[in-house]
């Protein structure tokens, strides 16, 4: 096949004008229409003129596109390519969950089928990506498990006696989870430019040890930026499921031909305006649930952290009073020696006091004994000059 031009795939174009005048004309389609943001208002006259394609990875219409009961072999082609492996859908189950203790909440799933195998499979598409993914996969794997273990020991119970068999844990099957990520969350988009990520048990021993639970995330987002060969069948699946882009869809359909059955399907929702509304509503209100469910994680998240933030803060302050406590009890005895430093200096001023005043006292009877001295030294030399001038010698 070789298309050149987007119409060939999408049909005539339509001019905008005409588009907003068909949704005029219905009241119930024109309060849809009222409804969405300009965004995805763009989203929607652009498909209806037939310049883009829809966003598959909205809930509604993937469920349109992939719907098992009218068209399993385009789900056991994309699920195959994922897994490596040819697979054939035996049914498809009801969406059903067991209730869980997050107050009544329960384990919504998207499309789950069983295998010819046995095996059950789940289809999982996450337009935001959650915060935890490996904690919701688990419980995703964990309803699936349970339900088939449930079963299968129902079906033991009520198995005639002749005919019944013991049930046997290794009678159970794989259950596989596939979360298709338009956004990927953290941990994924930090290992870019890998996009396929699958789970695999290991033992430290060594040991080989089966496991029921098979987990398969895709990064859409991831896959888009770095891929531009369309060379492999899921390469094919994964670019039907990302783009929007009319080149990049006439490359696909030239590289795999059987994709434009889709695409025709696709194109034929252009004349009814009101479906395709309210599958745009229905898929925002999803993402607006998603997003709220996104954003009670994200602020459990904050929580956590804070509540972390703030016992290190604790034990930071506990331990500045330790070592406060210890410097105040160092100050307390440095005070104390203070104290008694300045008690010692104060009886020692004293006792100096004592002294300079002692001294003071000698110091003056020093020098009255030399004027003593001084007045009988004069005495004395007008004694022996009397004594000479009446003729006596002093020898």
């Amino acid at each position: 096949m070789n298309i050149k031009d987007f119409s060939e795939i999408m049909g005539n174009p339509v001019p905008e004008k005409e588009i907003l005048k068909r949704i005029s004309n219905n009241p119930e389609t024109l309060q849809l229409y009222k409804d969405l943001n300009d965004d995805v208002r763009r989203q929607v006259l652009n498909f209806f003129m037939g310049t883009e394609s829809v966003p598959i990875t909205y809930d509604p219409f993937f469920k349109k596109i992939f719907n098992p009961n009218e068209h399993p072999e385009r789900l056991e082609s994309l699920i195959g390519s994922l897994l490596g492996q040819e697979v054939h859908i035996l049914e498809v189950l009801k969406q059903e969950g067991n209730q869980l203790t997050d107050k009544g909440s329960f384990v919504v799933m998207d499309i789950v089928i069983q295998l010819s195998s046995g095996a059950i499979v789940n289809i999982e598409m996450q337009k935001v990506g959650y915060a935890f993914p490996g904690e919701r996969a688990d419980c995703y794997v964990s309803d699936l498990i349970m339900r088939e273990f449930n079963k299968l020991s129902i079906e033991s119970k009520n198995t005639p006696e002749k005919a019944k068999k013991p049930f046997r844990y290794k009678d159970m099957k794989p259950v596989f989870l596939i979360v298709l990520m338009e956004n990927s969350s953290e941990p994924f988009s930090k290992v870019a430019p890998e996009y396929i990520h699958t789970k695999q048990t290991y033992y430290s021993s060594g040991a080989k040890v089966p496991s029921l639970s098979n987990i398969v995330y895709v990064s859409l987002d991831t896959f888009e930026n770095i891929t531009h060969n369309i060379d492999s069948k899921s390469s094919a699946w994964l670019t039907f499921l990302s783009t929007k882009k009319p080149e990049r869809i006439i490359q696909l359909i030239n590289a795999y031909p059987e994709f434009m059955e889709l695409y025709t399907e696709i194109s034929r929702f252009r004349t009814d305006e009101r479906e395709v509304l309210s599958m745009f509503s229905e898929a925002l209100k999803m993402m607006d649930h998603n997003t709220e469910l996104y954003m009670i994680d994200e602020m459990k998240k904050e929580c956590e952290l804070k509540k972390l933030e703030l016992e290190k803060v604790q034990v930071e302050y506990i331990n500045t009073q330790i070592k406060l406590g210890s410097t105040l009890e160092e100050l307390e005895n440095t005070q104390n020696e203070l104290s008694n430093a300045q008690k010692e200096l104060g009886n020692t001023q004293k006792e100096l006091g004592n002294t300079q005043k002692e001294l003071g006292n000698t110091q003056k009877e020093l020098s009255e004994t030399k004027e003593r001295l001084n007045s009988t030294e004069q005495d004395l030399k007008k004694v022996i000059e009397i004594l000479k001038k009446n003729g006596i010698s002093i020898s």
